[in-house]
C-alpha cells in the first residue's frame, strides 16, 4: 500500500443524490482503476438486480492522492457527496463511518461468525463494525513443486526449517546463482514490514499490542530475535537476490523466469507466474501455507489486509448504501469478482466452492490461512512510521551493522516512542 492507502482505498462508491423521474437514484462508483476493475462483475449483477430502482456509474482515476483529497474535503466539509467509503484500515476513518449494527442485526448477520473472531478489529472501531471485506491482501508461499520433489523437500512448515530448505534449493553454476532458495521482499518500509509479518504473526507474535497503544513484547523477544537471524542468513550466503533493492516486481520475474524456488507472495499474483505467454513454470508451482507454529505467547494468524466498504455517518441514503455493501460483499459476488477479475476473494466460504477450486490455484492454501484467522499488523494511524522502523531495523540486521538482539531490543523502544506520542 502506498503512500495513502492507509487512510482511504482507491474504492468510493458515491450515491448522488438526484433521481431519474422513473426514481432511479444514481451510483457512481469512483476509485484507482485497479480496485474498481475488480468491482466491476459485483457492480454489473448489482445493476441488473436493483433495475429501475438504483443504477451504479464507475469513474476512475490513476492516483490515490486525489481519491484521498476528495474524501478528506467530504469529511471536513460534511456534504456526504460519496455515500459508501472505500477504506483499507478502520482507525483512520472510524469516527466518519455508520455503525452497521442495526443493518447486520435485522439481516441476521454475524461477522464473528462470518469472517473469523481475530478479523472483527479490523471491521470495527470503538465496539461497532463499521464496514464489510471485498478484497483480500495476503501472501501464500509460492514453491517450485518440480525442485522439491527432485531434492525429497516438503515446504517449510516452520520457521526453523526456512533456511535449511532455502540452502538446498539454491543452485549455483560457474560462480552465478541460477535459482534463488527463496526470495526476501525488503526494498521499501512496506515489503520490509510485510515480509517481516509474515514470519512474525504465523508464530505467534504481534508488533503492536491489542490496544494499539505500544509495542508487543514479542517485539524483543526470542522470536523476532530469529526472524533477523534468518533474513541475515539468507542475504549473506546468498541464498536469496539482494533483498535490499528487492520488491514483488523482481519477485514475480524471476518466478517468472524460473530463478527462484520458493517465497511468500501476494495470491493476486499467482495469475502472472501462471501465464504461459510470459512464464516458464507453468503448471510447476505450488501454493502452500505460510510457515506457522506457535512460538511466541499469542495464537498463531496470518498478516494480511482487507480493502473493505463503509456507510458515511453524514449520509442520507443508508439504506441504499447499506444494500449496495451488502451485494458487493456476498459469497455469490466475491465469488463472481475472484473468477472475472482474480480479485482475491476475503472469505473462507468462497474458496469451498468446487470451480474455484479447480480454477484458482492457491484456493487450498489461502482457506486454510483464512479458517486459521488473519489480522491486519498495524491497525493504527501511525502505520508509516512504525513500517519506517521496521524498515530501517532489519536493514541494519541484514547489512551487519546491527546484531539481531539490539535491533530487536532498539525496534521495540523506538515503536514504544512512537505510539506514546
Amino acid at each position: 500500500m502506498r503512500r495513502w492507502s492507509w487512510l482511504v482505498s482507491l474504492l468510493i462508491v458515491s450515491l448522488v443524490g438526484h433521481a431519474s423521474a422513473q426514481g432511479v437514484v444514481v451510483l457512481r462508483i469512483f476509485g484507482e482503476r485497479a480496485s474498481t476493475a475488480a468491482l466491476r462483475p459485483a457492480v454489473e449483477a448489482f445493476n441488473e438486480q436493483y433495475a429501475g430502482r438504483i443504477r451504479a456509474e464507475v469513474e476512475t482515476v490513476g492516483q490515490p492522492a486525489e481519491a484521498l483529497q476528495r474524501a478528506l474535503a467530504q469529511f471536513l466539509s460534511g456534504s456526504a457527496v460519496y455515500d459508501v467509503l472505500g477504506i483499507l484500515r478502520v482507525a483512520q476513518v472510524g469516527p466518519y463511518l455508520e455503525p452497521l449494527t442495526s443493518f447486520l442485526q435485522r439481516e441476521g448477520l454475524a461477522p464473528a461468525r462470518i469472517y473469523g473472531a481475530s478479523v472483527l478489529g479490523e471491521l470495527a472501531y470503538r465496539g461497532h463494525v463499521v464496514a464489510l471485506p471485498f478484497r483480500l491482501n495476503m501472501n501464500v508461499l509460492y514453491y517450485r513443486r518440480d525442485l522439491f520433489e527432485s531434492a525429497g523437500l516438503r515446504p517449510p512448515a516452520a520457521l526453523e526449517d526456512y533456511w535449511e530448505v532455502a540452502r538446498r534449493l539454491t543452485r549455483r553454476s560457474a560462480g552465478r546463482v541460477e535459482v534463488y532458495g527463496a526470495g526476501l521482499e525488503l526494498s521499501e518500509p512496506q515489503w520490509s514490514t510485510i515480509s517481516f509479518g509474515d514470519f512474525l504473526l504465523p508464530h505467534g507474535g504481534r508488533l503492536i499490542r491489542a490496544d494499539g497503544r505500544g509495542p508487543h513484547e514479542s517485539l524483543r523477544g526470542d522470536l523476532a530475535v530469529r526472524i533477523l537471524r534468518l533474513f541475515r542468513q539468507l542475504a549473506e550466503e546468498g541464498l536469496v537476490p539482494n533483498p535490499l533493492s528487492y520488491s514483488y516486481q523482481e519477485n514475480v520475474a524471476l518466478w517468472q523466469q524460473g530463478r527462484v524456488a520458493m517465497s511468500p507472495e501476494h495470491v493476486g499474483r499467482v495469475f502472472l507466474v501462471e501465464d504461459p505467454s510470459v512464464s516458464r513454470v507453468v503448471g510447476r508451482v505450488g501454493y502452500a501455507p505460510l510457515p506457522s507454529r506457535r512460538v511466541g505467547p499469542e495464537r498463531p494468524v496470518f498478516r494480511a489486509t482487507v480493502w473493505k466498504l463503509g456507510i458515511d455517518r453524514n449520509s442520507s441514503k443508508k439504506e441504499a448504501a447499506w444494500q449496495f455493501i451488502k451485494f458487493v460483499t456476498s459469497v455469490p459476488q466475491l465469488r463472481r469478482a475472484l473468477l472475472a477479475t482474480g480479485n482475491p476473494a476475503p472469505l473462507a466460504a468462497v474458496y469451498d466452492d468446487p470451480e474455484v477450486r479447480r480454477r484458482v490455484p492457491y484456493a487450498d492454501a489461502v482457506r486454510l490461512q483464512l479458517r486459521a484467522g488473519y489480522l491486519d499488523p498495524l491497525p493504527i494511524p501511525r502505520a508509516s512510521q512504525v513500517e519506517r522502523v521496521v524498515h530501517e531495523e532489519v536493514h541494519a540486521v541484514v547489512l551487519g551493522r546491527k546484531s539481531p538482539e539490539a535491533a530487536a531490543a532498539d525496534l521495540y523502544r523506538r515503536v514504544e516512542e512512537i505510539l506514546s506520542q
